[in-house]
């Protein structure tokens, strides 16, 4: 079976959906779609850390956009994860499957794919040291136009305030 250029089978990349799971292109190093359900991480936290669910979120949300922050802070959010993911790993491949079960997430390569993506972004992060990092994830044809958008939510204030 060939290879796609994630290191995941072709056969497994054709399941999952490409407008929710779209490759993240760190400091010009291409991840994974995979890469964009690591949020799921969260459900490992013992206390909360809003450091680094802020930092998990913003990796999840850069469609269509870049993103950046201190490359400290990514280097240290990224170890932080590697840390939960190596110290939960049966905990983790459940929430893959709980997760990926309509989407094609296969929770060993899902897994595996997720350690070597957060080392390989904490190495990068280093590199920046006291810079910054970006990050984004490519446009889907199905996106919604910002202006769309931004008309509905003023339409939306404008007749909420008319009530």
């Amino acid at each position: 079976m060939r290879q796609s250029q994630y290191g995941n089978s072709d056969e497994n990349m054709k399941l999952i959906n490409d407008y929710e799971w779209r490759p993240i292109t760190f400091q010009g190093v291409l991840f994974p779609p995979e890469l964009m359900a690591i949020t799921v991480v969260e459900c490992l936290f013992e206390n909360e850390d809003e450091k680094l669910s802020e930092w998990l979120w913003r990796i999840r949300t850069c469609c269509g956009c870049t993103k950046s922050a201190d490359a400290k802070w990514c280097a240290g959010s990224a170890r932080k994860v590697m840390n939960l993911l190596l110290d939960n790993p049966e905990r983790a491949r459940a929430k893959i499957v709980e997760l990926g079960s309509n989407d094609g997430f296969e929770p060993e390569e899902t897994y595996q794919s997720w350690l070597s993506s957060m080392a390989r972004i904490a190495a990068l992060a280093d590199l920046a040291a006291e810079g910054e990092c970006s990050w984004s994830a490519p446009s889907h044809p199905q996106d919604k136009d910002p202006r769309e958008q931004w008309e509905g939510l003023m339409r939306f204030i404008k007749e909420a305030n008319e009530r």
